[in-house]
This record gives C-alpha cells, sequence and structure tokens, in this order.
C-alpha cells in the first residue's frame, strides 16, 4: 500500500506512537515534505518536545524538525532563540509553559529546530483554533507524545497515523496494540439519541466502571474512542457482551511499521486477518 498525501489536505493529522523514538518525528519529516511536494502550505507543531538532537531521558539520537519557508508552525520562544530558523510571529499566546511562552508564525528562514508545544489540551485547542483562523495553511500536523491518544479529540477535523517499532523481541506486544487500535477504530457511530437503556458515558471508560456496564443492560456510548481506557481483553470482552458506540470517528488513516529482525509477513501472522493489516505501511515503503 502506498500513501495519497492528498489525504492530509484540509486536516489535522496527530501522529502518535505507544512509546518514545518510535519514528513519529521521522515520519512528521516526510510528510511535510511530501505535501510541499504537492504545493500545500503545511502548519505543524508539538504536544511534547521534539527536534532535540538527544533525548531528554534515553540519551538516543533523534532527528531535527526542519522547517521550511513558507511553513506555518507553533513553539516556545526559546526554542526559537537557539535555532537558525527566523519567524513573522502571527500570534504569541498568553499561557506559558515551562520552556517559556509559545509562538505561532510563518517560517521565514528554513532550518532545523526544536517544536516545543503545549501542556494542556486547552493550549492545544487554542493554537489550532489559530492556524485554522489566521493562517491559510493547506494541512496541519501534530507530533504526539509518547502513548497519549487523548489530544486528537481536540481537532473536529481530526485523523491520526500511528507509528511503531517492531522487533522479535515486542512483536507480540505491539499485535496486541494494533488489534485493540484496530477494534477501536471500528466501533461505530450513534449519530441518533441513544436509547432509553443505554448506558452514556460522559466521561472515561475505564477498569473500574466495567463491572457496573456489564451488570446493566443495553449499549453503551462514549464519546470517542480516546475515551477507552480499557485493556485489550476487556475492550474485546465488553464488545462481545455490549455493543459499545461513539459519537465522534476520528479515522486512523494508517500504521507506520519499522521493521528490524523480522519480516512482514510474521507482524501480520500475528495480526492474523484483522483489517488493520491493509493500512500497514512499512517505512522501507515509504
Amino acid at each position: 500500500m502506498k500513501i495519497d498525501w492528498s489525504k492530509f489536505r484540509a486536516r489535522t493529522t496527530f501522529v502518535v506512537g505507544p512509546d518514545k523514538n518510535v519514528g513519529k518525528t521521522t515520519f512528521l519529516n516526510l510528510a511535510l515534505k511530501r505535501v510541499r511536494g504537492l504545493g500545500y502550505r503545511p502548519a505543524y507543531l508539538s504536544v511534547g518536545v521534539d527536534g532535540e538532537s538527544f533525548d531528554q531521558i534515553t540519551g538516543a539520537r533523534k532527528p531535527s524538525i526542519v522547517a521550511a519557508p513558507r511553513d506555518f508552525l507553533a513553539t516556545a520562544e526559546s526554542a526559537l532563540e537557539r535555532s537558525p530558523v527566523s519567524l513573522s510571529v502571527i500570534r504569541t499566546f498568553p499561557a506559558r509553559t515551562v520552556l517559556g511562552r509559545l509562538v505561532l508564525g510563518k517560517v521565514e528562514r528554513g532550518g532545523a529546530l526544536e517544536l516545543i508545544g503545549p501542556e494542556t489540551n486547552r493550549q492545544l485547542t487554542a493554537i489550532l483554533a489559530s492556524i485554522g483562523s489566521e493562517t491559510d495553511s493547506d494541512a496541519t500536523f501534530v507530533d504526539g507524545a509518547a502513548n497519549r491518544v487523548t489530544p486528537v479529540s481536540v481537532a473536529s477535523d481530526a485523523c491520526f497515523v500511528y507509528t511503531v517499532i517492531v522487533r522479535q523481541a515486542n512483536v507480540q506486544r505491539v499485535a496486541r496494540e494494533l488489534l485493540r487500535l484496530s477494534r477501536l477504530d471500528r466501533l461505530p457511530v450513534l449519530n441518533t439519541a441513544p436509547p432509553a437503556a443505554a448506558t452514556v458515558l460522559n466521561g472515561a471508560l475505564t477498569s473500574g466502571k466495567l463491572a457496573a456496564i456489564m451488570a446493566a443492560h443495553g449499549p453503551v456510548v462514549v464519546e470517542d474512542f480516546t475515551k477507552v481506557f480499557l485493556t485489550g481483553p476487556e475492550l474485546a470482552g465488553l464488545c462481545r457482551a455490549r455493543e459499545l458506540f461513539v459519537r465522534r470517528r476520528y479515522e486512523l488513516l494508517f500504521v507506520i511499521v519499522h521493521l528490524e529482525d523480522v519480516n512482514r509477513a510474521t507482524l501480520a501472522g500475528e495480526l492474523a486477518d484483522d483489517p488493520l493489516v491493509d493500512r500497514l505501511i512499512l517505512t522501507s515503503e515509504l
């Protein structure tokens, strides 16, 4: 399967993954290059710290974010002070992070830089709103934090890409994560009023609530997949016993897979006949 890069136009795409250093920033750089090639003007930001030379926890070398003229980006003022990138500031946001105030601007001179992002979903919402109303960008990308999908729900036009590294030592664990993700992605959307017998959750669906839900009758309704905090077996058990609906769906576009000491057939075998297999894209195919 090849990526249709035009799918990213007029959307906010979150790049997420289950761990640190699984290729999120590498994919973001590639996506930026490809959409620029289509004539799009991308906007991008992070929900963490991305583009630093070395991981602050593990010490592993990391790829830089490469900005190009006419891009739009949001980061902290402190990151710009350490970068050759020149930015024409569009908006400075009032909320401060531990690394300084966040700014949104248009790139005048390109180069490598760190993306330092907002610390709360409220701050993220404000930045995305400004990108939508104060720039003429064609595609927005958000480099996500490790093992966090909740920010996906802050954008009404959101979709997401999931990145993983697969090794012999973790292939079964990754497969379990992908099967859970696939089940979440396939939850039906409830566009009508919930039936009277439905259990409607306004917050998170957690393991602690599961016993009471299983003892009730009727379908279960959650806002979206990011509110589901169940393990794979818990989720599968609930879906066997009850219909589980979401009110909003955020599309999983692709799973970007970097294979180390295993092959595609091994991973596909662990996934059996799950439909997610058709959306696996190997980094060697990009």
